[in-house]
């Protein structure tokens, strides 16, 4: 596997040789990206000896999905990384062609064990792929890996007559009471009739990594939820689960809140499914515990890249759990480590606009920016109501990041005349309503822009992420416009930083 692994780190300093510097307008800055050439799901998440490990589906060759193996980069603070040569290269003198994805754990000895899904044919994406392990002696810095003799160590005869189809992306963790460790994988049920398929998480038991046991359907997904399933990701907190999948056709993260009983997933009552991201461009998960015991998520910003790149992680994000209304709400906050990025605050305001005051700002240092704003809504009167046409919407904030452009990527909207009045984010085309957003209240919003991604956190609980791609100028320009509707509006903070 040296060898594979040589010719593929060669392909990528090629590569990073001849890269454009002006073509890379659009490469992100704090957001993770390949060194060169296409990436996609995290994969094998992990803090382990000081350092927090992130392994990914790369190609080293070109940029477009293909010839799949798992690069690897390490970090001190979830922010700043460094590439590390590529983990796995497909094995091709045993057949196989791509290293899906697929998790790391330490086995009772506290030697890391990778298992992940092996593809020798385009055919085994739908059937008959493969659970494969490679270990490490590299107790360091995880950079020398090989495959165990054992493998495969599970293969899809392992269900008896349950047929089970789209078979990959394990996801492993361990019951410290039983001492044994569990596997997810995603998938579906076999039905040829297509409107009834569904997709499927099945679970396994084991008691040393390598020699598994079958336990059943872990949960079986709605229709309307997903006819497949990839990349399913568990995370516990005290007493509750939170089962976070992806899924194919619609390409969307969602999660459920729930416990496990019997070997299966309970969804809590009165809860239901959500999506995890409101935005278009996010998808496959991945979860590692920091030292504090906070479960920190990875997931895959899909989007244009351009000649040298394409991909990148989203930053990463804190789950947790809160309780309200005595139902149990999912929390996501961006990482605080964050806040190292900030070099400076170029643009600060704690008191009402004028409507329709537009606020030029311009930011030559980067076009990294962290937004915070902080306001609440006062209750809407009968005067709000004067005059308006059903569902109209009243922009009450719009940023712009090209000055002179009429398209605003992002947007905070009011629709008037509903019942309870509705106040709705909208990122490119894409609107959400937020449902965490009420009158009366102070709301937060939170806002991460990077060359070309946006990634906003509502209220510590919904996130939208989208990706947009300015005009390439020599200085990075934005406006600020509060909209007509400002009586009703006070703003607490808002507060822009540079991030370098």
């Amino acid at each position: 596997m040296k060898q594979r692994i040589q010719k593929a780190m060669e392909s990528l300093n090629l590569a990073q040789q001849k890269i454009n510097k002006e073509k890379e307008f659009y490469r992100p800055h704090y957001h993770f990206t390949p060194p060169a050439y296409w990436m996609n799901d995290p994969n094998g998440t992990i803090y382990y000896r000081g350092k927090y490990h992130l392994f990914y589906q790369h190609n080293p060759y070109e940029n477009k999905w293909g010839h799949i193996h798992w690069g690897h980069a390490i970090s001190e603070d979830l922010i700043h990384w460094k590439h590390l040569p590529i983990a796995l290269a497909p094995k091709k003198d045993q057949g196989e062609k791509h290293v899906f994805s697929g998790c790391l754990s330490l086995d009772k000895e506290g030697k890391p064990k990778i298992l992940y899904t092996s593809i020798h044919s385009i055919l085994n994406v739908w059937k008959g792929a493969e659970q494969w392990a490679a270990e490490s002696g590299d107790k360091e810095n995880l950079v020398e890996w090989k495959r165990v003799r054992e493998n495969p160590i599970m293969k899809d005869d392992i269900h008896g007559d349950l047929k089970v189809r789209n078979w990959r992306d394990p996801f492993i963790w361990k019951d410290p009471e039983k001492d044994k460790w569990f596997m997810l994988l995603g998938g579906n049920v076999a039905q040829w009739k297509f409107w009834k398929k569904r997709g499927g998480i099945f679970i396994y038991e084991s008691e040393d990594l390598m020699d598994w046991n079958f336990l059943g359907i872990f949960y079986q997904t709605p229709r309307n939820i997903g006819k497949i399933v990839e990349c399913p990701t568990l995370i516990h907190i005290e007493e509750k689960a939170i089962l976070i999948i992806s899924t194919v056709f619609d390409h969307h993260i969602k999660y459920a809140i729930g416990e496990i009983k019997n070997n299966q997933f309970i969804i809590e009552e009165n809860s239901s499914w959500n999506l995890l991201d409101y935005g278009d461009e996010v998808y496959a998960t991945n979860v590692l515990t920091d030292p504090n015991g906070k479960a920190i998520l990875f997931a895959w910003i899909k989007g244009k890249g351009f000649e040298s790149w394409k991909g990148m992680i989203c930053l990463p994000r804190i789950i947790d759990l809160t309780i309200e209304e005595q139902k149990s709400q999912l929390i996501q906050k961006p990482i605080p480590t964050v806040k190292k990025l900030r070099k400076n605050l170029i643009y600060q305001k704690t008191k009402k606009f004028k409507p329709n005051q537009r606020h030029k700002i311009q930011n030559s240092i980067s076009r990294s920016l962290e937004l915070e704003i902080i306001f609440s809504l006062k209750l809407s009167t009968r005067k709000d109501m004067k005059n308006t046409k059903k569902n109209e919407e009243r922009s009450i904030l719009g940023i712009n990041f090209n000055d002179g452009e009429q398209v605003f990527p992002l947007q905070i909207l009011k629709t008037l005349n509903s019942n309870p009045i509705q106040y709705k984010i909208k990122l490119n085309s894409k609107s959400h309503l937020l449902r965490t957003v009420k009158e009366k209240q102070e709301n937060h919003l939170h806002i991460f822009v990077d060359n070309s991604v946006l990634e906003v956190f509502i209220n510590n609980r919904e996130v939208m992420t989208s990706r947009f791609y300015p005009k390439q100028t020599k200085d990075s320009l934005f406006n600020i416009i509060w909209g007509i509707d400002q009586q009703n509006l006070n703003l607490s903070e808002f507060n822009v930083w540079n991030l370098g």
